[in-house]
């Protein structure tokens, strides 16, 4: 049965594909290396981030939008701690992840959720119109006098979409996201934008964020997700 869930975070977008390799071994001391909690029990692992070679901002932007995603995508799936943290200025991250009600949680589980497609979906009357292949890039800016937004520019076929849709001024287009498939499938309802104008353009504002930083989330997760990236789990510890 698939899971739906309500959160109205600034968040999202499509994580594509990953590849991994995994072999156990001590963790190496390294100044990036998140701190534990006492007693923690769960699972440690270190995993470099790689960005396919059609991405066009920094590995920066995209390994610290793919973070963004992947605490809350482990927080959906019922994990109650999740530390994911960079590791220096590299293309490497840790995730520590836990889970309240199991002190058995094997490594294979952490890599399956990390593995699970991630999608961002546009939905209009409950129907997908938009998902992130039609996103072509998404900025946070600020308008004058002080208004945070996130302009999006969209391809040919999210453009037609958008052209159709936001005819019906006043209605609402909402963003979900969708992580896993079938009995795993969790959807969770990101940012709920009401119509304001009729775009013909493929380029959209969206208004309602109460902060730059609420801003850059949503645009920096836009621009981690819209591309695949590989993700190669190199080693790991299992705290039970």
């Amino acid at each position: 049965m698939k899971k739906v869930v309500s959160l109205l975070l600034v968040a999202g977008l499509m994580l594509g594909a990953f590849s991994f390799s995994a072999s156990r071994c001590e963790l190496p001391d390294q100044s990036g290396r998140p701190v534990l909690p006492p007693n923690f029990q769960g699972v440690v692992v270190r995993v470099r981030a790689e960005p396919n070679i059609y991405w066009t901002g920094t590995a920066g932007e995209v390994i610290d939008g793919t973070m963004d995603i992947l605490r809350w995508a482990f927080l959906a799936q019922g994990f109650t701690e999740t530390i994911i943290q960079r590791d220096g200025t590299t293309n490497y991250f840790w995730a520590a992840v836990s889970r309240m009600s199991d002190n058995t949680l094997e490594v294979s589980e952490v890599i399956r959720i990390l593995n699970s497609p991630f999608q961002i979906e546009f939905r209009f009357r409950g129907v997908p119109i938009i998902n992130g292949h039609d996103i072509v890039s998404a900025f946070a800016l600020i308008q004058p006098p002080n208004d945070h937004v996130v302009f999006m520019t969209f391809n040919s076929h999210g453009t037609d979409s958008l052209r159709h849709v936001t005819q019906n001024i006043g209605e609402s287009v909402e963003i979900w996201t969708v992580i896993g498939e079938g009995g795993n499938r969790v959807e969770t309802l990101i940012f709920d934008y009401t119509i304001q104008e009729h775009i013909t353009t493929g380029q959209l504002t969206m208004y309602g964020f109460d902060s730059a930083n609420r801003a850059n989330e949503l645009a920096g997760m836009i621009n981690a997700g819209r591309l695949p990236m590989e993700l190669y789990v190199v080693d790991y510890t299992v705290n039970n």
